[in-house]
């Protein structure tokens, strides 16, 4: 198993990461617990009756491994009491987030197919929430996210104050043409030119995060 250091909250909120991989690992989705208890005691039960364990999905038949079976269980009994831990599950690869390393520590020493765990690192603290690394300096310090929706009016105000933003071609293309901009971003020079833009196209900003560029972390 990897272990690595972690700068930043993970979905702002946890500071460790558990990644397991598992071939039940999607009856972990939404957690829901019935019906994931129910699946592994069906499998539970296959393998009681000496059957070949199988996961059929439509026309495809998976081949459950013992050992997988064996985890999943595993996972289920350690997890489905806790309250405090985000999954997500890209099947069969399923991430733990939690704020009890030595919880997380302790269940990796239950499953062989742990890949990675994350923790802060001791040497640096964690930075706040909303916080991005850059790897190369430069002169503006938020990022700004958009949301579904952008006026196209805020194109013109674009056009007239390239001096505090920067913004890619894609971005501005799509809000003058009034499309989709879920998700695209632009850079803002300092936090007085934030405030402005919050006055201008509050409503269309998803989430703003602080630019950090990386050497200054590590000094």
């Amino acid at each position: 198993m990897d272990k690595n250091n972690t700068l930043k909250l993970f979905y702002n909120e946890y500071a460790n990461k558990l990644v397991v991989r598992n071939q039940l690992a999607h009856l972990f989705r939404e957690r829901q617990w019935g019906a994931a208890k129910t699946h592994l005691d069906k499998l539970q039960h296959s393998r009681e009756q000496g059957e070949r364990l199988e996961w059929k999905r439509g026309r495809i038949i998976d081949y459950i491994d013992v050992q997988h079976l064996q985890e999943a269980q595993v996972l289920y009994n350690e997890l489905y009491r806790k309250k405090d831990i985000k999954i997500r599950v890209e099947n069969p690869r399923m991430q733990i987030y939690s704020n009890d390393l030595m919880f997380l520590e302790k269940l990796s020493t239950k499953i062989t197919n742990c890949t990675e765990l994350w923790s802060p690192s001791e040497e640096f603290p964690l930075l706040a929430a909303n916080t991005i690394v850059l790897s190369r300096p430069m002169e503006y310090e938020y990022r700004v996210t958009l949301s579904g929706r952008t006026s196209q009016e805020f194109a013109n105000w674009i056009d007239n104050n390239l001096d505090k933003i920067k913004i890619g071609n894609r971005c501005i293309e799509a809000i003058r043409r009034g499309h989709y901009t879920q998700g695209l971003y632009f850079y803002v020079r300092s936090e007085r030119y934030l405030s402005l833009l919050q006055l201008v196209i509050g409503d269309s900003i998803q989430r703003i995060d602080k630019v950090i560029y990386k050497q200054n972390v590590d000094k």
